[in-house]
């Protein structure tokens, strides 16, 4: 009896997005999907190495028409520091015509004003890349002096 063989997978779906919802019958929501956020903070500028801001949100992948065993993580990079590997995520695809989508939930601290990094990979190979652009405007804590000059 011969093996199968392995057919990767197309990669249908990477965004990320404030929430997926998953209806009794197995459909899926996809809630405001978004690649750049503006945060407003009352904090000083530079931050402590110390503090940053909790940012959540949900992350979607679909792969499809594929055949076999597979590993699938993503890698976050921000403008500065250091990149962070999430979980992998293992699947099998049992014929062509399924396909498999993985929904994290996810928190991350953010520091600076800065285009963050997404890459998504399969089996070691990364095939796409997401950008996220955030800009965090700080404001003087109130009751604190103003940083702008006296007009």
């Amino acid at each position: 009896m011969q093996s199968e063989q392995k057919i990767a997978p197309s990669l249908m779906a990477f965004l990320v997005c404030d929430n997926v919802e998953t209806a009794p019958d197995g459909i899926q929501t996809i809630h405001r999907v978004f690649d750049r956020t503006i945060i407003d903070v009352d904090a000083p500028q530079p931050l402590p190495d110390t503090v940053a801001f909790p940012h959540e949100f949900t992350m979607f992948v679909r792969w499809g028409n594929g055949f076999g065993h597979f590993k699938s993580w993503v890698e976050f990079e921000p403008p500065s520091g250091e990149t962070k590997t999430w979980p992998e995520h293992e699947f099998w695809l049992a014929n062509t015509t399924r396909y498999q989508n993985i929904v994290g939930r996810v928190r991350v601290g953010i520091r600076e004003s800065g285009t963050y990094k997404f890459r998504l990979y399969l089996d070691g190979e990364v095939r796409s890349e997401m950008v996220w652009v955030v800009e965090v405007n700080f404001r003087a804590p109130p009751g604190a002096p103003s940083a702008q000059p006296p007009t």
